[in-house]
């Protein structure tokens, strides 16, 4: 192209200059920046942050840092590229932050690389041995979706791992969709001899719940019993949970009646579960026990008792339990109102909708009109 006398493009010089990085090839990386600088495209910003990785990637510290600042503007890449390359060479956290600082004052909103890097400055303090900070990173950098770094630490971590460690992993791999992996780790957890708390337990049942994995939250029950893990009221509200949302309605409720102690969770749970599976009358029974325990309900239980009244046609008995939400300091909101609308719209009480729609203390959205288009009712206002 040089030889032809044809001008290259900034993405030819990025291009040329992000293999110089990735190979190391700090001469020649330096003979495109010349012709950058001859063609003027050193000036666009794209180019620059290239320019940073390579120096940075090819061990320049002093040229990286004259590229960075002689820079017009910067832009998120700029500044991550900048934290990038000086946590690659080791450089000390409190320089990186500063950077971090800086990039904040420059009214730039930190995104998902930002944080990676700054995480991966942190990584070399786990040489300290420090289970504190190591099961921090976990959780951080699990968050952030790098699930190759969380398995890094945690294998050097070997005999360190502690309850938290192991919470860290098996979390991460649940926030990351990859149940297999995360019941993978419950397994090696168990068979290297870690005790499984309430806490761990309740996880990896969630995590079950939440996808209907009924065999494996069975194989955890039964191993919740050996350790006597399941008289634990926590336990035994994912289990209710658990059972409910993987169809089996009728083991969540003998665990519901063995139950000693309940709690909200608890309530929710198994009047959900009826309610799902349209046992409405049941729900609702459940509801009405759960009332004269003097158990407070939430915004969530009346979202489902509301949801019971609606597919059994309740629809008394559905405004009243409405009109009850402030006697227990709850002030009815738009998913409520979404369901009382429907309830209505099923019994054809046209009268009532617009009354409702009416009261509500803020403007119907997105949420009540399909509601009303769903019961055929839209036309009429």
């Amino acid at each position: 192209m040089r030889q032809s006398c044809i001008s290259p493009s900034n993405f030819a010089v990025i291009s040329s200059l992000s293999s110089c990085a990735g190979l190391k090839l700090l001469t020649a990386g330096q003979q495109v920046h010349c012709d950058a600088v001859k063609w003027g495209l050193d000036l666009d910003t794209s180019v620059s942050n290239v320019l940073v990785k390579m120096y940075g990637e090819c061990g320049a510290m002093s040229d990286y840092w004259k590229v960075f600042n002689s820079m017009a503007e910067h832009d998120e890449v700029s500044w991550n590229t900048m934290m990038g390359v000086m946590a690659s060479s080791q450089t000390p956290i409190s320089e990186i932050v500063k950077v971090f600082n800086n990039m904040m004052r420059g009214g730039l909103i930190p995104n998902k690389v930002t944080f990676i890097n700054l995480l991966a400055a942190l990584s070399p303090l786990s040489v300290l041995e420090d289970n504190v900070v190591d099961n921090a990173l976990i959780s951080c950098y699990a968050k952030s979706g790098d699930m190759d770094s969380c398995e890094h630490l945690f294998t050097n971590m070997s005999d360190r791992r502690d309850a938290i460690s192991w919470n860290s992993m098996i979390s991460g791999y649940i926030y990351n969709g990859n149940l297999q992996e995360a019941m993978d780790c419950v397994w090696l957890m168990i068979h290297s001899g870690q005790i499984m708390d309430c806490c761990t337990f309740s996880i990896i049942l969630n995590a079950c719940a939440s996808v209907a994995a009924l065999e494996r939250g069975m194989e955890l029950h039964a191993f919740g019993i050996r350790s006597h893990l399941e008289s634990d009221v926590v336990v035994e509200s994912a289990l209710v949970d658990m059972y409910s949302k993987c169809g089996r309605v009728d083991y969540a409720s003998k665990l519901f009646n063995s139950m000693t102690q309940r709690n909200e969770f608890s309530w929710n749970s198994m009047i959900y579960g009826y309610a799902r599976h349209g046992l409405g009358r049941k729900a609702i029974e459940i509801f009405e026990e759960m009332l004269r325990s003097r158990e407070s309900p939430d915004h969530v239980t009346f979202v489902i008792v509301l949801s019971a009244c609606i597919h059994a046609g309740l629809v008394e008995r559905g405004l009243e339990y409405f009109e009850m939400m402030p006697d227990h300091g709850i002030l009815p909101q738009i998913e409520h109102y979404s369901c009382v609308i429907d309830l209505l719209g099923r019994a054809c009480k046209i009268d009532k909708i617009k009354e409702y729609i009416q009261r509500m203390p803020i403007e119907p959205n997105a949420l009540i009109w399909r509601t009303c288009h769903l019961s055929t009712f839209v036309q009429l206002f």
